[in-house]
């Protein structure tokens, strides 16, 4: 019995020592959490691996704007871009057999930002920051989507972020 006790304490010994090693040295741990205002949050936790056991974080934030089922002749998606989240990425997917023609403005100054034609069965990613790095101006979007008349199907949705990295 004594022995088996001794067997027993031995490998909970190694276990705690295996456990406590993987746990001072990792190098690298990814958390996702969402806040109050539903905006994806990505936080890597990076360990250096000093005594101290320095760690630096970094938060990339992205924010999703809309979602719109896209079905009709004509159909539109209001949108609001915050100061803080000027980076914009909008997909749009034509799931039918007519072609789309999607045009975005901003609302006060009625600036188009794109007009943008989506094939039938294909996908189409637009973003901000090719067109103008610093984000877009902040405030009320629209996208109107329109296919000539005929009634279209697919779907579009769209995502803003603080820095383009995030997107």
């Amino acid at each position: 019995m004594k022995k088996i006790t001794s067997i027993s304490t031995l490998c909970i010994a190694l276990t705690v020592g295996i456990i406590s090693y993987v746990f001072w040295n990792s190098r690298e741990a990814h958390v996702t959490t969402k806040d109050n205002e539903n905006r994806s949050q990505l936080t890597e936790t990076v360990s250096i691996g000093d005594p101290n056991h320095t760690v630096t974080t970094h938060e990339h934030e992205s924010k999703p704007l809309f979602k719109t089922v896209l079905a009709g002749n004509n159909v539109s998606t209001n949108f609001n871009v915050d100061e803080d989240y000027k980076h914009v990425k909008i997909f749009i997917e034509n799931s039918g057999k007519k072609t789309i023609k999607a045009v975005m403005v901003h609302n006060r100054s009625r600036d188009e930002y794109f007009v943008e034609k989506v094939a039938p069965g294909e996908t189409i990613e637009w973003t901000s920051f090719t067109e103008f790095p610093q984000g877009i101006e902040e405030g009320m979007y629209s996208i109107t989507y329109r296919a000539d008349g005929d009634n279209f199907s697919g779907k579009a949705w769209g995502i803003s972020a603080k820095n383009t990295n995030e997107l």
